[in-house]
């Protein structure tokens, strides 16, 4: 199967807020980046639609993180893909 990713990813486990009307607020975790976005690990909440706009927010950082909005680009059975704003 040919590649399709515009951005090599890497392997990341970071605790992540999300923030999404459908399912409110949730702490979850990343599995991995890219200079594109997030794939997170989402589990027991309703997933958003792709195309939909979310709020993350990282955790554990040694500053406050900021709250960035992302689009949901794909949904599978064990979590979403979000891609930065362009």
């Amino acid at each position: 199967m040919k590649e399709r990713r515009a951005h090599p990813r890497t392997v990341i486990h970071h605790r992540v807020r999300l923030i999404h009307p459908v399912f409110g607020e949730t702490v979850t975790t990343t599995c991995d980046m890219s200079n594109g976005g997030f794939f997170i690990e989402l589990s027991g909440v309703p997933f958003p639609e792709v195309g939909s706009m979310i709020k993350i927010q990282l955790l554990d950082t040694p500053v406050a993180a900021i709250v960035n909005e992302l689009r949901v680009v794909r949904v599978t059975d064990t979590g979403i893909g979000v891609a930065f704003k362009n």
